[in-house]
Order: C-alpha cells, then structure tokens, then sequence
C-alpha cells in the first residue's frame, strides 16, 4: 500500500503544472503567470477572465513595486518575459510611435525602456513586455504573437474612469 501511495504521489507531482502565484503589494493584488506560454492577446484573455486586466504601470513607484514585491519573490526563472498591458495601438509604419495602455486607452507617460528600444524591428512589435530580473525588468517592444508570461493587477478607478 504505501509503495502504491508513493508511486501515485511520484505521478502527480510529475504531472502538476506552475499555477499564477498571487502578490498583494500595498498598492493592490497582482497575479503573475510565469509561464511562457501566451500571446499578448491571449494574456488580455486570461486576465480579463479573471476580472483583471494586464498591469499599467504609469510610473517609477509602481515599475518599482511590480519589481521588489512582485516579480522578485514570486519567479522562479530570472529569465522569464512578462507581457504588459502596452501596445503602440498596431502602427505599423513608424519606429517612432506611441504607446498607449490597453486598460485604460491611455497615452503612456512613464516608461522604463530598454537601451534601443522601442525599435519596431521589422515593423512587427506592437505589444510591450518586460524583460526578466536578469534585464532589470526593462520594457521592449515585441511582437505580439510570441509567447510569454504575463502579470495581471485588479482593475483600479483610475484606469477605468469614475463614474
């Protein structure tokens, strides 16, 4: 019997999959999905079926929380890429562009980009993500179809407008 438990246990461990790990910082709740298995889009979704949205991070304080209180001692790989809320709205003619925040159709005002970014290479990046802790979490323009994690944060009255 316990040969039997042992055996079952070695399976389903070898079977369980990372789950988005849950950070409540002073400002509010961030879920983090290491993963890097989502397109931009597909980050929107999962956010969105949760009742959040891709973070919007509008200034060096908040860039600085998501960085010391959510990304650092939540992820495991210091590699790993994760999808903001940006986009430069899919300008495809231009390197020189802005980017506005999918939350709340804002101009961006803050960023944190890397040297030499954004750069639109091929004219195909129209999403922002951040590099991993290896990178300083420095953003880059990246093209929307490739696959990272993503970082959602719960809605807040400031992206979505008082009513």
């Amino acid at each position: 019997m316990l040969f039997h438990n042992i055996l079952l246990g070695s399976l389903l461990c070898g079977l369980a999959v990372a789950v988005p790990k849950w950070c409540n910082t002073t400002e509010k709740a961030y879920l983090v999905e290491e993963d890097q298995a989502y397109n931009w889009f597909q980050a929107l979704h999962e956010c969105g079926r949760r009742n959040l949205q891709l973070v919007q991070i509008d200034s060096k304080e908040i860039n600085d929380i998501i960085v010391n209180e959510v990304i650092r001692p939540n992820t495991v790989d210091y590699g790993a890429f994760f999808w903001l809320g940006g986009n430069d709205e899919f300008n495809v003619t231009s390197r020189e562009r802005d980017f506005y925040w999918s939350p709340s159709g804002r101009k961006m005002d803050f960023s944190n980009w890397a040297e030499g970014q954004p750069d639109n290479d091929e004219y195909k990046e129209h999403c922002v993500h951040a590099r991993g802790i290896w990178a300083y979490f420095r953003w880059n323009d990246y093209a929307c179809d490739n696959r990272l994690g993503f970082i959602c944060e719960e809605h807040s009255l400031a992206a979505v407008g008082k009513s």
